[in-house]
């Protein structure tokens, strides 16, 4: 359904007072849509499209990108889509030439199920190579969520995804990017392809013509040399890693991060990405894997992280996480300091986390770290750098703690000799439940 009269209007006016070449050059690079349940009274949602614009091509006309326009609609059913203005709360630059805006406004559904909700732009960057169709290229810029609206799920919230796609690829050289999504309700995550879009009728959207970027540019071999050239997603871990690009220009691809809940599909982000392929004549920093975990609440965890750079690069260490949100979880908070941090050719992380019986719950708590690298004091003409980066996650899992100071004593009883059994106070005891003993279990999922 096109966008209602008043949108339709000033798009006109917008056509004739914004300077030619500036009009439809938007120019999204990334975006998706997050969203959380403010009341337990009213089905009420925070909305937020967060998009990542291309500041070298289309500064002005993302500078005059004040708001977006929400569609919102049920699944199932016939009924009209829905309309909603979003305003901008927020507009940054976070390198390589991109700004990340952000949109929000809010709304209360009517009715309980499952909706949509997209978000239409124009225009993408001109010249992505592996999406159609050709040749113009004057695509729009599409994205969904999918919400399943039900009081039994509480102040339920989408997942957040934390780490930006804003990292530059090299030419023969592994890339890596993780979406760090964290959800604060404990929900499984799980990750899939999918096809970049656009905007169709009713607020739906229609495949663009695609190749995964492994198959656009000729064969290729991986940066260990193995032959041919890889691209995939783990559904598990969200690693999207591309081993490693040919030919360098502009690509975009999409994935679905999907929220479970006692093993039902309650909500789906969508997230379309671009990974800009550079000849950088730099060798990518390295973080090397880590493993995951499982504590028993109480536990301070202590996890050091290191970084290095064969060419004696500045390197910058940083992590994403919802355990650092006190919006997210409940205190004390996870914290991550790096000693020497900006050191050339190698640098330090520790990650500490002082856990508690509020953290116990089934979902692992997901973490992120990423290292770039920069210009050593020696580099030439800084100018020039091209930064690259890698990055590691891993998964923690709080569980219960067991009971202690456990006793058996014989009584009689009229069936035969019975045991009463005793044990000292929980101390993870949730209030006005009737918990008498911990879970222990640690089941770590990874592919």
């Amino acid at each position: 359904m096109p966008k209602p009269l008043f949108f339709r209007i000033l798009s006109v006016i917008l056509m004739l007072t914004v300077p030619f070449g500036h009009v439809f050059a938007t120019h999204f690079r990334a975006g998706e849509i997050t969203a959380r349940r403010l009341s337990l009274s009213s089905p009420t949602y925070e909305i937020k499209l967060t998009g990542y614009f291309d500041e070298i091509g289309g500064k002005q006309a993302a500078d005059n990108q004040n708001t977006v326009v929400f569609t919102i609609g049920a699944i199932k059913g016939t009924g009209t889509p829905f309309f909603l203005e979003a305003p901008r709360v927020s507009r940054v630059n976070i390198g390589n030439n991109t700004t990340q805006n952000v949109y929000i406004a809010t709304y209360t559904f009517t009715t309980v199920g499952a909706y949509r909700i997209s978000v239409e732009e124009d225009a993408r960057n001109e010249n992505v190579l592996n999406i159609g169709p050709k040749p113009t290229n004057r695509l729009n810029f599409y994205v969904s969520t999918t919400l399943e609206i039900n009081a039994a799920f509480g102040l339920n919230r989408t997942p957040v995804l934390r780490n930006a796609p804003i990292d530059l690829a090299a030419v023969g050289q592994r890339y890596i990017h993780n979406p760090g999504a964290f959800d604060a309700d404990g929900d499984s995550i799980a990750y899939r392809m999918y096809v970049p879009q656009q905007a169709g009728a009713n607020g739906t959207g229609i495949n663009l013509e695609y190749n995964d970027p492994n198959l656009t540019t000729p064969p290729g071999q991986t940066e260990a040399g193995a032959s041919p050239a890889t691209f995939s997603l783990n559904r598990v871990t969200g690693d999207l890693i591309w081993d490693a690009p040919v030919t360098k220009g502009y690509y975009n691809v999409a994935f679905v991060v999907e929220e479970w809940r006692d093993g039902v599909l309650i909500g789906q982000i969508i997230r379309d990405m671009q990974i800009i392929v550079d000849d950088a004549r730099n060798d990518r920093p390295v973080l090397p894997p880590l493993q995951d975990i499982c504590v028993e609440a109480g536990t301070l965890i202590n996890q050091k992280v290191v970084a290095t750079d064969k060419n004696g690069d500045k390197l910058t260490l940083t992590s994403a996480s919802g355990t650092y949100d006190a919006t997210l979880i409940k205190p004390p908070l996870a914290t991550f300091t790096v000693a020497n941090q900006g050191a050339q050719g190698s640098v330090t992380g520790t990650f500490l986390w002082q856990t508690s019986c509020d953290h116990i719950r089934m979902g692992p708590y997901g973490v992120l770290f990423k290292v770039e690298d920069g210009p050593s004091p020696t580099f030439p003409n800084p100018s020039l750098f091209r930064k690259l980066a890698d990055m590691t996650s891993f998964n923690i899992r709080v569980y219960g703690p067991k009971p202690t100071g456990l006793k058996g004593t014989a009584v009689s009883d009229p069936t035969g000799t019975a045991y009463r059994l005793n044990w000292d106070a929980y101390k993870c005891q949730i209030p006005g439940a009737n918990t008498t003993a911990g879970v222990r279990w640690c089941i770590l999922p990874r592919m």
